[in-house]
């Protein structure tokens, strides 16, 4: 019973190191399974453009697993710190992380590259929809490919605390190997990002071109280049958002940083709720789509219209009832 009490307290006061980072999750889980779930809802029944709704579908399905199972597992993570339960747990949980976010990094490229052979070459021949799903297979094979590697080189260590009390952690068990395969996916990272903006500037840049031509196209096409531009944006809005929630979780995990002992325990809470800020890419990007894409954010209000009316309707019915 002391033994129990012991890792308890030990786990106890390392969790509340974790805390900040535990309640933001806990928070945005709700919202982001919600949210991607009437995404998901809104691009299989609502939209109509092919490319531009298969990637999405699929960066949706991306995001319902890192909040339905990846962001669980972080959960159990952060609230056993000392008393992690399973290494099958902790390998699955460092996979499926890997994993949601290099799916997503390359869904943003291909999207860029269709965005900008859709913007800046209309002439030539587009992606078809089988050649968008042999992507989507693409992204899939070398998303595992990558991310394998790191579910290999953690795993569930258990160690000697004090005379016949054991923690166990999750945790990496090749510190050169780890480091070196953090330091090329993030080599990768900042290049594919180069990529993607400069992509989205040469849209951009055409868009202005077309806007200032003095034959632009007739009025009747001018609703089919409103939406092109919101669906731009929209894409350009994920992709920020894509790389403000993950740059910090790269910078914490590659970078040295000395600090006060004094400030230590504040530093390391303040450095966890840094990494784990990734999951704002999972959650968030029903905002965005809902801030730059009119036709969503009609489908979002027309929802919340129909459950007002629901609801008024059921009082009334109500209050009949009691009359």
């Amino acid at each position: 019973m002391a033994t129990n009490f012991t890792i308890e307290l030990m786990n106890a006061s390392d969790f509340r190191l974790n805390l900040p980072s535990f309640v933001l999750i806990t928070l945005l889980l709700p919202f982001g399974a919600v949210a991607n779930v009437l995404t998901l809802f809104f691009f299989v029944r609502r939209e109509t453009r092919r490319n531009f709704r298969v990637l999405l579908i699929f960066l949706t399905i991306i995001d319902l697993l890192c909040c339905i199972l990846t962001a669980p597992l972080i959960m159990v993570d952060l609230l056993l710190p000392r008393m992690h339960p399973s290494r099958a747990l902790c390998k699955m949980e460092v996979f499926l992380v890997y994993f949601c976010n290099i799916c997503c990094h390359f869904t943003l490229i291909v999207l860029a590259a269709e965005r900008y052979n859709f913007v800046c070459r209309p002439s030539r021949r587009q992606l078809t929809l089988f050649q968008t799903k042999k992507l989507i297979a693409a992204v899939v094979g070398v998303s595992v490919f990558l991310s394998l590697p790191m579910s290999l080189v953690v795993d569930r260590i258990g160690y000697l605390v004090s005379k016949d009390i054991y923690a166990y952690t999750c945790m990496h068990t090749l510190p050169p190997l780890w480091y070196i395969y953090e330091w090329t996916l993030f080599a990768i990272f900042f290049g594919s990002l180069i990529v993607i903006f400069t992509l989205y500037y040469l849209v951009w840049k055409t868009n202005r071109a077309v806007e200032q031509d003095e034959q632009a196209e007739p009025i009747e096409s001018g609703n089919t280049d409103l939406r092109t531009k919101q669906i731009n944006r929209t894409l350009l809005g994920i992709s920020i958002l894509y790389v403000v929630s993950l740059a910090p979780y790269i910078i914490m995990n590659n970078v040295s940083w000395s600090t006060d002992p004094e400030s230590w325990e504040s530093w390391i809470m303040f450095q966890m709720f840094m990494i784990n800020l990734w999951i704002v890419n999972c959650t968030g990007k029903p905002v965005v789509y809902a801030i730059f894409y009119t036709r969503f954010r009609e489908y979002i209000k027309g929802i919340f219209r129909r459950s007002q009316k629901v609801v008024y309707e059921e009082n009334v019915a109500a209050n009949e009832a009691e009359d």
